[in-house]
């Protein structure tokens, strides 16, 4: 008997994998749940490797190590190839992502009791928006990560035609879908139609927005002017202000460039801009921050609090207090609008396209994490008003697509 051919959904956010049994979509258990953070520890003190909500857990509290996430994001740029120390060992982000399936594949061995050596794997529409270059050669990584995982070979599946999959099995469509899948890195867009039983899809659209870059306007917004960002320097040996370098607050604010800034050479520019800055109250918070590898705390509290304030009159606060006591910052439902409007704006522009090409779409439905965002919902009333829109089986509808697809 074949082994199975396994579905994996390898996501910006979170990662999971299934195997279709009696024609019904298994899920493989990563770390107790159906999905798993895709996220990586690496624990100094024991030099082990801990992947999703161990992962997590181990940050929240404060275990030496270095800890990753949004690791999609990596694929088709220079960082992918670069190598690194990581508990003693030199290592590039194709070895990390590379071990991360791995530990997919072992899960799934040990729960189905048999060898896995294919895998059917979802992939966004566009990696990198238009750029076909690094889409092409964030393609190419992601092979090389499956096959550096020990699979033999690995197709691909555009992640909402995965999901346009899912919904063809749940729900009965009498007219044209669209499928809106907001993850963490991309955003995905899928008219189809379903005849015969068949799929036919008549467009795919992506760009690389997802809730990763909400995170980050929000941090460069709110919280990177609180460690110095915007702010000014004294000029040296003459008067004037100069402003203040603002890469390094991008970077930070960034989930996949943090770990980059945890070394000496940015610690001791940063004491430099201490000793220069025209606020070092901000840069010293900026130093606690790099000295105690804080930079994913500070995103994990970004992100509590974009959900939090995702209804109207919503209330809610940046909690910093990790930094400094007392340090919170308030976040409200028309900051956060007001914050995220360039990618109000980038949405608008594709669904304002897809709207012109197919204005008889009756059905929308939301997939992905960040499809809850009530921004998303705002603009698919807008541009297709007559369409019944649903939130559907949000977090699984992928990977349960990719199953049915793969057997």
């Amino acid at each position: 008997m074949a082994s199975p051919v396994l579905a994996v959904d390898f996501g910006t956010s979170n990662t999971a994998a299934a195997v279709l049994e009696s024609s019904v979509p298994k899920p493989i258990i990563l770390g107790g749940d159906a999905s798993m953070p895709t996220t990586v520890f690496f624990d100094a003190l024991n030099r082990k490797v801990h992947y999703g909500n161990t992962a997590n857990r181990m940050m929240l509290d404060g275990e030496a190590g270095r800890y990753m996430k949004a690791l999609k994001s990596v694929l088709g740029t220079p960082l992918m190839h670069e190598t690194r120390i990581l508990n003693g060992r030199p290592m590039t982000f194709v070895d990390i992502i590379g071990n991360l399936l791995a530990f997919v594949r072992r899960e799934a061995e040990s729960q189905l009791g048999q060898p896995i050596t294919r895998a059917l794997s979802g992939r966004p529409v566009k990696f990198h928006s238009d750029d076909d270059a690094r889409n092409a050669a964030a393609a190419d990584d992601l092979v090389a990560c499956y096959l550096h995982a020990g699979f033999e070979s690995v197709d691909f599946l555009p992640e909402p035609e995965a999901a346009a999959r899912c919904v063809q099995q749940d729900i009965l469509l009498s007219g044209k879908g669209l499928v809106v899948d907001i993850g963490g890195g991309t955003s995905d867009f899928t008219v189809f139609k379903v005849q015969n039983g068949e799929i036919d899809i008549h467009l795919s659209e992506g760009i690389r927005l997802g809730g990763t870059d909400f995170d980050r306007e929000l941090s460069l917004n709110h919280v990177m002017p609180e460690l110095g960002h915007g702010s000014t320097l004294k000029r040296a040996m003459v008067e004037g202000e100069l402003p203040m370098p603002a890469s390094l607050f991008v970077e930070l604010a960034t989930w996949e460039r943090i770990p980059q800034l945890y070394n000496a050479q940015t610690r001791a520019e940063v004491d430099d801009w201490h000793a220069m800055a025209t606020e070092p109250h901000k840069l010293a918070r900026l130093q606690c921050v790099l000295e105690e590898e804080l930079g994913h705390d500070i995103a994990a509290q970004v992100e509590a609090a974009k959900i939090k304030a995702n209804v109207p009159d919503a209330a809610s606060s940046i909690d910093l207090s990790l930094i400094e006591a007392d340090l919170n910052i308030g976040l409200s439902y028309r900051q956060l609008s007001e914050s995220l409007a360039s990618c109000e704006r980038r949405m608008q522009k594709v669904l304002a396209a897809i709207a012109k090409e197919h204005p008889d779409v009756s059905d929308v439905l939301l997939v992905g994490g960040s499809s809850l965002m009530d921004m998303v919902q705002r603009q698919v009333g807008q541009h297709f008003p007559a369409a019944k829109t649903q939130s559907h089986n949000v977090f699984a509808a992928v990977v349960e697509g990719l199953a049915y697809s793969a057997g």
